[in-house]
């Protein structure tokens, strides 16, 4: 039976696949701050192309190498280290039918160790900064930037999180040890966009991390448009992604 979310069953497979969504939306967390913030340094300027273009690719090579670490950590798929990921991968085997209680169950400790995971790494990259005092958006805290209002940072979110779900459903359908490149080359192209419109990282384990930090001092402006564009794209993306391609899965189930 053709379904997206991970086959875990009990015991093992259960663990392996929480620890590498903790390992790794820590490392993810940690290792994106450390490259936003020392980028802005080096660089001296808030934003530039070649700033962008750096931590597009750098984040884009970063996520298929933890992608491909949690592959080999949890013997197979995973939840790609996203809260929205895993909720799509739970919309798809509903729409095709497939018995979600267990995937609701799993999909939701996924999604905490996610968060878990991403805030220590934002905590741990802070603290290992020579200079803390950094801005919000160099700790991945969303926000709008050259001058888009609100509604046009949460519209631009929402269309970019549908497009990455559908990437990531289209390779996971036909999932290699490849898939993980192809996901990390969208991961990239979509930084490209989200990053100097709205220091975003379209991840909301990654927008939450540096809030839930600050003891949601910092960054709660917006952290309601990152996590709602984020998750609902996501979501409507693993919809158009089942319509799109109704007649291909309905043959594979």
């Amino acid at each position: 039976m053709l379904k997206f979310f991970p086959a875990v069953t009990k015991g093992g497979r259960f663990l392996s696949l929480y620890l590498a969504e903790f390992v790794g939306s820590f490392l993810f967390t940690f290792l994106q701050t450390l490259l936003t913030v020392t980028t802005a340094d080096i660089l001296n300027e808030a934003m530039s192309l070649d700033r962008v273009i750096v931590i597009a690719l750098g984040g884009g090579f970063l996520y298929y190498g933890l992608l491909a670490l949690s592959m080999t950590l949890s013997g197979g798929s995973g939840c790609y280290l996203h809260p929205g990921l895993t909720c799509s991968l739970v919309a798809t085997d509903l729409f095709l039918k497939v018995p979600v209680y267990n995937e609701v169950r799993v999909g939701l400790i996924s999604i905490l160790l996610q968060i878990s995971g991403a805030t220590i790494g934002s905590i741990a990259a802070y603290y290992s900064l020579p200079d803390t005092d950094v801005g919000v958006e160099q700790m991945g805290i969303g926000q709008p930037n050259l001058g888009i209002s609100d509604m046009q940072l949460w519209s631009l979110e929402l269309g970019l999180s549908i497009f990455f779900a559908m990437v990531v459903l289209s390779a996971r359908s036909n999932e290699t040890r490849r898939s993980s490149i192809l996901i990390g080359m969208a991961y990239t192209a979509t930084t490209l966009l989200a990053f100097p419109l709205a220091f975003s990282t379209l991840n909301p384990a990654r927008s939450l991390a540096p809030v839930v930090a600050s003891g949601f001092t910092n960054g709660t402006a917006y952290v309601w448009i990152e996590v709602t564009a984020q998750m609902l794209g996501c979501i409507l993306g693993s919809l158009v992604f089942y319509y799109l391609n109704y007649d291909t899965l309905r043959s594979r189930t």
